[in-house]
């Protein structure tokens, strides 16, 4: 049986999770491709602080959709298109969703609200950037 033991992040986590995702949103504009597989991989990274197993992908979701349901379509949609990006089948597009979807992700996984109206769009177009 699969037992997990999720805790919440302590506060220098988080800050230092957000300062790695600023630096991995900062590196989307001069390599798409390799910030949208850094997000990927901090991803695992909070899960696995937060107590995810990050073995498989199949478990991570299923993991995911008992405490943040609202979200976990979010890293399914993700994680298509990093799959799609690994067998060069995206374009700049494609990988900015890829990176939206990742965030709504991460500021659920840390705790923090979705970015609402202003805010969320202002995050978009970063990403965008």
């Amino acid at each position: 049986m699969h037992h997990l033991r999720l805790r919440s992040l302590p506060e220098a986590d988080r800050v230092q999770f957000s300062a790695d995702w600023r630096n991995v949103q900062t590196r989307f504009v001069d390599d798409p491709s390799g910030a949208v597989h850094a997000a990927d991989d901090l991803i695992k990274d909070v899960m696995r602080a937060c107590g995810y197993s990050v073995d498989r992908f199949d478990q991570r979701v299923a993991d995911l959709s008992v405490e943040h349901a609202n979200v976990v379509q979010h890293y399914r949609s993700a994680r298509e298109l990093a799959d799609a990006n690994r067998e060069g089948r995206t374009n700049t597009e494609e990988l900015r969703q890829a990176f939206v979807h990742y965030r709504a992700l991460f500021a659920d996984l840390l705790e923090q609200p979705e970015l609402p109206g202003q805010q969320l769009q202002q995050a978009r177009e970063q990403a965008r950037a």
